[in-house]
């Protein structure tokens, strides 16, 4: 579907800019020293080495590989003048091993604790993670499905999204969003409060409809769709209305605030809706609807704004309107990478 501009939408909420992660960036400065003219044996051991380590970086460094061979030299030559890209990543990615030395003290236990920490967050959303595997329902990447939970209570899932149900013992239904996106529906037939848990965070309601959102770690953002739902996270509390929007991460709960219930819930029509959204943003919000990754290599880039609205069906799109508007260059991969640059 060709990009429709709509300046009166309102942007949604997004994941943070889809540039390269900490081990990815790590991965591809493995690469950009073996391909240079000082590499040496101990170049090579070294990349060796940090590969083997972990799957996780295994798979980093095969990303890095494409990277490299797909982006040529001119592509090569922007990445090395676009290092704010990575400055961030490299710093956090120091402060994650330095912690990590500081807990473990021994290279078999970091074997251990990264083999464990992986299966429990899977690098990059690579497969599903225990909890989503052990969840009671689920959907693949593009998928949508709706789904009865019981006593009057729906739950419409969006892509890539996990719910588990946990008996109370009590006359409350608990619910989990493990992770992912889904409107909560419970009718007036239900005299039941429904609690639905979303990371650290509960929300109570009673014929009521909520499109909740989480990235499966910390950040969440909840809209009332219908009735009134009450969110509570730490000993913070908000009451919610229709149409109102409040969201939490590990900043804590926000105020609450105006939101756009018809684009919080375009995906149920197969849209995605965008408004003076950078295109970082659209890209992060684009790949959880795509197999694959659009990967983001322009910072500048990123930051231009995009007012537009996209079929799931033709999220690639994306592209069209990258090269056109923005005059990105676009180069495929294998496996269904895409690098703008």
């Amino acid at each position: 579907m060709t990009p429709q501009w709509n300046d009166s939408e309102m942007a949604i909420d997004a994941n943070n800019a889809d540039v390269l992660s900490a081990l990815e960036s790590e991965a591809l400065d493995h690469v950009r020293r073996l391909m240079s003219d000082s590499a040496t044996l101990e170049t090579l051991e070294a990349a060796e080495l940090w590969e083997r380590s972990s799957p996780a970086r295994a798979e980093a460094m095969s990303l890095a590989r494409r990277l490299w061979s797909g982006l040529g030299p001119v592509g090569r030559d922007i990445l090395e003048r676009d290092r704010e890209l990575f400055a961030s990543e490299r710093q956090r990615s120091a402060q994650y091993r330095a912690s990590r030395r500081a807990l473990l003290g021994g290279a078999a236990a970091a074997g251990a604790v990264i083999a464990g920490y992986a299966a429990i967050r899977p690098p990059f959303d690579l497969w599903p993670s225990i909890s989503e595997l052990r969840a009671d329902y689920r959907t693949e990447t593009g998928e949508q499905r709706q789904v009865a939970l019981g006593d009057g209570l729906t739950a419409a899932l969006n892509t890539r999204t996990s719910i588990a149900m946990h008996p109370a013992g009590d006359e409350q239904d608990r619910v989990e969003l493990v992770t992912g996106e889904a409107v909560i529906s419970a009718t007036s037939e239900s005299r039941r409060v429904h609690v639905l848990r979303v990371g650290d965070g509960r929300i109570d309601f009673q014929d009521a409809s909520v499109n909740v959102r989480f990235d499966g770690h910390a950040a969440c953002a909840i809209t009332c769709l219908r009735g009134s739902v009450r969110v509570a996270r730490r000993g913070a509390v908000a009451e919610l209305q229709y149409d109102r929007l409040v969201a939490y991460s590990d900043g804590g709960l926000s105020p609450t605030r105006p939101a756009d219930a018809n684009v919080a819930t375009a995906w149920r029509q197969g849209l995605l809706i965008f408004h003076q959204a950078p295109l970082s943003q659209v890209i992060a919000e684009i790949n959880r609807y795509r197999r694959g990754r659009i990967v983001l290599l322009n910072a500048p880039l990123g930051r231009r704004t995009v007012n537009a609205r996209f079929g799931i069906d033709g999220v690639d799109d994306i592209l069209l309107l990258a090269q056109r508007e923005f005059g990105a260059v676009v180069r495929s991969l294998p496996g269904g990478v895409v690098v703008l640059t």
